[in-house]
């Protein structure tokens, strides 16, 4: 049986060196799974730290339904192109 559809990865950058630190099998490609995985990454960090995750700047792979997703959970997040799938 198929498990998941793809393996997606949230990736963070510290002193130009760039860490997976989510990596989520999903099922689906559809804005809705997005929503969910960023909305548990929030949720995460706020138990973790006690900080809401509030991102300035992501860079995302242009698959549109991630970029809606990032547009509605994270609305002050200037959206660019990924670096690790356009280089």
């Amino acid at each position: 049986p198929k498990i998941a559809n793809q393996l997606y990865s949230i990736h963070c950058k510290v002193h130009n060196a760039r860490f997976p630190v989510v990596l989520a099998l999903t099922t689906e490609k559809n804005q809705e799974t997005y929503v969910d995985i960023f909305n548990v990454l929030r949720e995460k960090v706020r138990e973790k730290f006690g900080e809401s995750l509030e991102p300035n700047y992501i860079s995302i792979n242009y698959e549109t339904a991630a970029v809606h997703a990032v547009k509605d959970i994270f609305h002050l997040a200037q959206i660019a192109d990924c670096s690790f799938h356009f280089s």
